[in-house]
């Protein structure tokens, strides 16, 4: 496993440090596409999750994305995607 492979999942496992360097990568990242004011954030969901449940703990993609709408003045709209049935871990699949 890479530097990079192991980061990521120092950053799902909700380590500070890898949570704010992914940050501030994926805000420069989304700023030179072209992201703007008036966008809107939204994330992706977890295998286990079918919505995002806002009395829970917040997960490493929610403080990312409120982050990346901090610094930019983008809306974050965490709970705008529902999925009907979760699904299969996809860790480990060739």
């Amino acid at each position: 496993m890479n530097g990079v492979s192991k980061s990521i999942l120092k950053f799902k496992a909700g380590v500070a440090f890898h949570i704010a360097t992914w940050a501030e990568v994926a805000k420069v990242a989304l700023l030179e596409a072209g992201l703007q004011r008036e966008d809107i954030l939204v994330r992706a969901l977890g295998h286990q999750q079918t919505a995002v449940l806002w009395r829970s703990e917040p997960k490493p993609m929610d403080v990312l994305c409120r982050y990346i709408a901090e610094q930019t003045g983008c809306a974050y709209v965490g709970d705008l995607l529902r999925k009907k049935r979760k699904n299969a871990k996809l860790t480990g699949l060739n």
